[in-house]
């Protein structure tokens, strides 16, 4: 009888032990990072700021670099003030921990300056003038143009005045 006892109580606990169950577990998901992607739009104020909108997909960090040989940022999405109109080529590099992107845009700087923009004697020394009766241009010694200003009739009343590492023209527009 002890034998019989035994024997049904340990079919007892495998019965129980392997009871079916309804309930599966599910296998966890894996995480997909997408690859980075640099990407950005710019808005240009009057005054030569510029506002950058950083669009960039799963970036960690960035460089910026605003294609004048002088601003650079490491901001998500900086402001920048360019001293001249022009055109500017703006490279966006965006990192994660696995890749990384890039992406290289043109920026056209070209407002209305209504207060004198102060140029260093060394931005003067590296630049050449080139004057017309209907305006003038300024370029740096790689030809690229820094800035202009024309109009139908310009008239420059004086000789431009030299003090001290400044250079002074009075201009004047007959419109």
């Amino acid at each position: 009888m002890m034998k019989k006892i035994v024997l049904i109580f340990t079919l007892s606990i495998v019965f129980i032990a392997c009871k079916k169950t309804d309930e599966l577990t599910p296998a966890p998901t894996p995480v997909v990072t997408p690859p980075v992607s640099a990407v950005f739009t710019s808005k240009v104020q009057p005054n030569g700021v510029v506002e950058f909108t950083n669009n960039s997909v799963s970036a960690e960090s960035y460089e910026w670099d605003f294609g004048d040989n002088v601003g650079k940022s490491t901001e998500k999405a900086p402001k920048y003030t360019y001293k001249y109109n022009g055109t500017y080529k703006v490279k966006l590099k965006a990192y994660s921990k696995t890749s990384n992107a890039e992406l290289t845009q043109d920026v056209i700087v070209n407002t209305t300056i209504n207060e004198p923009v102060p140029i260093t004697p060394e931005e003067a020394i590296n630049m050449v003038l080139v004057m017309t009766d209907k305006g003038f241009t300024a370029f740096d010694t790689l030809g690229n143009v820094k800035w202009t200003y024309s109009t139908k009739n310009m008239i420059i009343p004086t000789q431009p005045k030299v003090q001290g590492a400044n250079i002074y023209v009075s201009i004047f527009d007959d419109n």
